[in-house]
């Protein structure tokens, strides 16, 4: 074991097992809980795996700590290895327990995975988790009553790790023909992980430098998702007298976020979009140095910190329509919110946030069923990634954040240049192809409204429960189509006209069938825009093309978007009146100057 000292700064060189030998090593309640899906957990493992074959050392990458006295590590970076690492120790100590062999147990017990207070009479974990995480991981390491499910997304992922390991010892097994030998190759992986996987551990006096320290690491290599850098950017300069405040905001802001959506980007997206709210475009790559730059002293890591905490329920509203947040703003907001989560426009949502948060009520409304609309015709167009779009909505909802824009009227001027005309609208829709069963079923229905009644609610999201989604054109046409060839079929099985809405009931059977077959059905549709389909002498690339073509001419009405209102022109000099209407202009201003000058 090698030992540098550099002021209170100790780097030393372990194998990743002589940690738990030597340490308590907990994770503090602001840190992520467990993260690592199967794909990541059996990586380690097989790596572990080669490096036994080979006989030479693992590295298996850097741990930092803040060193809490008494044998304490508080984890700043390395939860996740360490505890995977764990995890496969407790599944082989679990395996020697079911072969019986109870001096190993014993052993492992004792020496890796918990010590026992004497004092308390109570057994201590050698690794503890954050709050969420604590309970399931110590039945894991304790090996009783771990529960065979989870609801938290964390807590699956703890359990598959589980799986994995216990899976992994069997194949470490499978080789060796005599059982007898288990318990030797077994404490031959328990030898690997105690002195060859090894581990550089950094531990640190302070919060401040163990972030400082973390910063630096990921500066020369060290792979971490953008969320981290961030929040221990923000620990790193809060300084010690503001830890504990900014990890108590971050806590806050994460739960919420979390508590909301399943999205393990959402933390970096939310952070993402309030810069952009607060700064102007901001591209994900330049979330953290953007941060950098604008975020440094202890007061301004405070007032963004409270700031994030404060905007994440409004964020999470964007996604829920049926949020408290909307309650006030009835129905109509509630409608506009569906939609808008439909389609997703991520460069859309600093604005949604924005209108959220700044907005007078009255103005709320309307300017979430403009944006609902212009959501749908980015999508349709597909316009929705184009820096010529971006560009502007961020900085809208920059404008939206400084209180320059402050109505939807001005929010539709200052949006006027990125929204698709109805004419660019009619021809994407003439092409457009449809993967998704909700977004497909959300377009014909609404087209379908404007169809019977041009109402101007048909883009409001639909009940959909009893509805189906039919391809005319099957997705699996079974020799039965061979109007389409197989380059046709990839072509246009997911146009928008190849589809069709049917009531739930009456879609059971069609499946795979010839055209001649469907027929029937389809003239006996609930919808009129599936029953014309049987109108088709056959089902063919150009039938599909027309039928697209007449659900195109909907769809400017469908989802309608007034042109945004031009300021007034000044008004023009009043012209002298006429006494006659065969007197013209020249001549009654002639008169009027001759007045004027006393002539």
């Amino acid at each position: 074991m090698a030992d540098t000292t550099t002021s209170a700064i100790q780097f030393r060189e372990y194998g990743i097992g002589e940690i738990f030998l030597s340490y308590q090593v907990q994770v503090p309640p602001n840190q992520r809980d467990y993260a690592w899906k199967r794909e990541q957990v059996t990586t380690l493992y097989s790596d572990f795996d080669a490096a036994m074959s080979d006989e030479g050392p693992y590295f298996v990458g850097t741990i930092v700590t803040i060193d809490r006295g008494q044998d304490v590590l508080e984890v700043v970076d390395g939860q996740q290895r360490l505890a995977t690492t764990a995890i496969l120790i407790a599944a082989i100590r679990d395996y020697l327990r079911e072969q019986g062999d109870s001096e190993a147990v014993d052993s492992i017990d004792r020496d890796y995975l918990a010590k026992f207070n004497l004092a308390k009479r109570d057994r201590i974990d050698k690794m503890a988790l954050n709050v969420v995480d604590k309970d399931l991981f110590h039945k894991i390491i304790d090996g009783t009553d771990v529960p065979k499910s989870a609801t938290r997304q964390s807590q699956k992922r703890l359990l598959d790790a589980r799986a994995t390991a216990r899976q992994h010892v069997r194949h470490v097994l499978s080789s060796l023909v005599n059982p007898a030998s288990h318990p030797d190759r077994l404490i031959e992986w328990i030898e690997f992980i105690r002195k060859r996987a090894q581990v550089v551990l950094l531990q640190v006096p302070t919060d401040a430098d163990a972030y400082r320290m973390f910063e630096t690491l990921n500066d020369r290599g060290l792979r971490v998702s953008q969320a981290d850098l961030v929040k221990n950017h923000l620990f790193a300069r809060a300084g010690n007298d503001r830890m504990v405040q900014v990890q108590h905001l971050w806590s806050g802001m994460t739960s919420t976020l979390e508590a909301a959506t399943n999205d393990p980007d959402v933390t970096i997206d939310f952070i993402r979009h309030y810069l952009i709210m607060r700064h102007g475009h901001t591209r994900e790559v330049e979330v953290f140095k953007k941060l950098q730059l604008t975020v440094r002293g202890a007061t301004s890591v405070v007032d963004f910190a409270t700031s994030l905490d404060a905007l994440a329920a409004v964020y999470v509203a964007t996604f829920n329509a049926d949020h408290e947040r909307w309650v006030p703003f009835g129905e109509r907001a509630r409608r506009a919110i569906e939609v808008l989560h439909l389609f997703d426009v991520k460069p859309m949502r600093p604005i949604v946030m924005a209108v959220a948060y700044s907005f007078a009520k009255g103005e709320i409304v309307p300017t979430l069923e403009y944006l609902s609309i212009l959501g749908v015709r980015l999508v349709a167009t597909s316009a929705t990634r184009s820096a010529v779009v971006e560009i502007p909505l961020a900085t809208a909802a920059k404008k939206i954040a400084d209180r320059t824009i402050t109505t939807a009227a001005q929010l539709r001027t200052e949006l006027a240049g990125v929204v698709p005309s109805d004419s660019t609208l009619r021809d994407a829709v003439r092409t457009l192809t449809v993967s998704n069963t909700r977004l497909a079923k959300y377009y014909l229905r609404s087209l379908q409204t404007t169809a019977d009644s041009r109402d101007e609610r048909a883009w409001w999201m639909p009940n959909m429960a009893d509805m189906s989604l039919e391809h005319v054109l099957p997705q699996k046409p079974e020799g039965n189509w061979p109007q389409f060839t197989d380059e046709q079929h990839g072509d246009f099985v997911n146009r928008l006209g190849n589809l069709a809405l049917m009531l739930a009931a009456d879609n059971a059977g069609l499946r795979s069938e010839p055209f001649e077959s469907k027929r029937p059905t389809y003239e006996k549709a609930f919808f009129t825009l599936t029953s014309q389909i049987a109108e088709a002498d056959d089902w063919t690339p150009e039938a599909i093309e027309q039928r697209q073509t007449t659900l195109a001419q909907y769809a400017a009405d469908t989802w309608p978007i007034k042109p945004a209102v031009k300021p007034p022109r000044p008004p023009r000099p009043k012209r002298p009146r006429a006494e006659s209407q065969d007197e013209d202009w020249a001549q009654a201003a002639n008169r009027t100057m001759r007045k004027a000058a006393g002539i």
